[in-house]
């Protein structure tokens, strides 16, 4: 994880999946000759890792895979897969169907939105530029008022529907430069403080009496129904959340 000290430059290893076959995957980085390897099978070796602190099943990698890592990386790693049968859920606390909202490895959750309004004003906060990339959402709205998104419990992009189940409090991985691969520049996390900093409880979906505390930026979702979502779909809220944030200024 780029969280890791000394990590921070697999912002720059690119990814591509595809190839000779259509489970292949090819990574390169900079002052590192690209490597193909093929996905390996749902019954090879297993081991047990962690993502956010909760432990889960993975399949192991091919042994190039973590060799060309550890090369890029400077120090031993061990690649791992998600498999079809390996299965990671959402935290149940905020999950829409507890044990059933399946993620990835990437990342809490299987969708980060965020609004080019909010980060407009979190840059007016502290003065300075910050990269949406050093967010990392994967839906990003354009066109909207600042801080809808806090607002709304539902919205449909083109043809799905997604329900905002948390809000995505921030880590200091926001410091890191995605062009550099180090930290530099501003400090998000610290700027964030100053006007997005949350210590509310009731934030719980399954859980009424649980508190979020952290900086805030951005939704995570998880849609509803399967579809497709395109750069240019119109966004529309179908249900606003009953719950006002309150966020704090910290100074």
């Amino acid at each position: 994880s780029q969280r890791v000290a000394g990590a921070e430059r697999l912002a720059l290893v690119e990814a591509q999946l595809g190839g000779r076959g259509a489970t292949d995957l090819t990574v390169s980085a900079p002052g590192q000759l690209s490597l193909t390897v093929r996905a390996p099978d749902r019954d090879a070796h297993k081991i047990q890792t962690s993502v956010h602190g909760r432990e889960v099943g993975a399949t192991c990698a091919p042994q190039e895979l973590s060799a060309w890592f550890s090369a890029y990386l400077g120090r031993p790693v061990v690649a791992v897969y998600q498999c079809d049968n390996d299965i990671r859920h959402c935290n149940p606390i905020y999950s829409l169907h507890p044990g059933t909202d399946e993620v990835s490895l990437a990342d809490a959750y299987p969708v980060l939105i965020a609004n080019t309004a909010t980060l407009a004003h979190v840059e007016s906060i502290g003065g300075a530029k910050i990269e949406m990339a050093r967010f990392r959402p994967n839906i990003v709205i354009e066109g909207a008022e600042r801080d809808v998104e806090y607002r709304a419990l539902r919205l449909a992009i083109g043809e799905v529907e997604f329900a905002l189940v948390k809000p995505s409090d921030r880590c200091i991985l926001t410091r890191v430069d995605p062009s550099l691969g180090v930290v530099a520049g501003p400090r998000p996390d610290e700027i964030l403080r100053r006007g997005y900093f949350l210590a509310q409880s009731g934030m719980g979906l399954h859980e009424p009496k649980a508190t979020l505390r952290g900086v805030i930026f951005g939704m995570n979702a998880i849609a509803i129904a399967a579809g497709t979502v395109r750069v240019g779909d119109p966004v529309t809220i179908k249900e606003w959340s009953n719950t006002r944030l309150e966020f704090q200024s910290l100074r």
